[in-house]
């Protein structure tokens, strides 16, 4: 039987879709996959929302990346809230043996967050495994996001830094006054080591943040938390005694900068080329809204060697970036003796003294 005009239009219409779809399938799959650029494998997945085949060679191996270190074979159970506190915790035993927690190295482009993943050395320009808490935080978030088994597909893939986050989203906090805080700092988790000292010099476990970035989880589940969301912290993990998350943001806290206390020093400074950037009051539980918060000087310190930073060991390193990497802010205090806790009064003579006596212990 011939064809009528209306059949062979019919045919030639389903034809042509049928070799579009088939073609988009081809690109999709054999060319978006795999294209020129040659992504690593989360740098691809979050991009383009799949693997290129060469990059496949990350994921098992001799060598693993270390998105797959944490994910290939894993199988957590539980909750969603234990399934991502699982990889969270996983993540920073992972990196722990890589990773170097550096505040002054800004990375809060998702991408970094795969670049750790892929193991790749391209960011920093140092060619180090170095940066800021954010980027640990992004590595977190594609994660829990990416499509299994290279992660565990909670919520929409990440293409950019807008958009939908779905249930999850990076957040800074920056303390109850948004003047920074002091938080409990056992060990060196990522090389880090506690910044906050004593006025004898002793290294105490604490450190002095301006912020600190986690990772919020809206779970909508209103037997977690009292159906607030909870906070992911990597970066620390289960390091200080606690589990790994915080159910509010002033858990990571052991201290509220209630007021950050910049000073123009007097000309001459009493503190000679020493680096003192001011003061801190810090609120605590137990001395919260009252005359006696402790008081910090904050100041720079040389990694090299154990004394206060000053102008001459700045003006030494021309290349800003080794400037740092080798002098990190630290605090000293309390200083109760020294100043009164309205910094009506401070003892310049009698604090540079303590600045000059004290050994700042490595």
């Amino acid at each position: 039987m011939p064809l009528t005009p209306r059949t062979t239009k019919l045919l030639i219409g389903g034809a042509v879709t049928l070799l579009t779809i088939g073609g988009f399938a081809i690109w999709y799959f054999f060319i978006r996959c795999n294209n020129k650029d040659n992504l690593t494998m989360y740098l691809a997945l979050m991009q383009i929302g799949c693997v290129d085949r060469q990059a496949l060679t990350m994921w098992g191996g001799m060598n693993p990346c270390p998105g797959s270190q944490v994910m290939n074979g894993f199988h957590p159970v539980g909750t969603n809230h234990q399934k991502i506190l699982a990889v969270s915790n996983r993540l920073h035993n992972t990196a722990q043996a890589f990773w170097t927690w550096n505040g002054q190295f800004n990375g809060e482009q998702i991408a970094f967050g795969a670049m750790v993943l892929d193991g790749e050395e391209t960011y920093p320009p140092l060619h180090l495994h170095i940066g800021e808490c954010a980027i640990i935080v992004n590595a977190l978030w594609l994660l829990v996001t990416a499509k299994q088994p290279y992660g565990l597909q909670l919520g929409p893939g990440i293409a950019t830094d807008f958009g939908d986050h779905g249930p999850f989203d990076r957040v800074e906090y920056s303390g109850a006054h948004d003047k920074g805080f002091i938080s409990q700092h056992n060990g060196a988790p990522f090389n880090l080591t506690a910044n906050v000292f004593n006025p004898a010099g002793a290294r105490q476990n604490r450190y002095f943040w301006s912020n600190h970035k986690v990772l919020s989880y809206d779970h909508q589940d209103g037997t977690l938390n009292g159906g607030q969301p909870v906070y992911y912290d990597p970066n620390y993990a289960n390091t200080q005694g606690g589990p790994g998350f915080y159910n509010a943001l002033a858990d990571m806290t052991v201290g509220q900068v209630s007021d950050d206390l910049h000073y123009h020093a007097p000309d001459p400074s009493p503190y000679g080329n020493k680096i003192v950037d001011g003061f801190i009051a810090v609120e605590t539980p137990a001395n919260v809204n009252t005359a006696n918060r402790d008081i910090y000087v904050i100041c720079r310190r040389r990694d090299n060697n154990a004394g206060v930073a000053t102008t001459v060991d700045v003006n030494a390193m021309p290349d800003p970036i080794q400037d740092k990497l080798h002098i990190r802010t630290i605090a000293i205090g309390p200083l109760s003796n020294l100043i009164a806790p309205d910094l009506a009064n401070i003892n310049h003579a009698q604090l540079n003294i303590v600045l000059n006596a004290i050994n700042l212990n490595p």
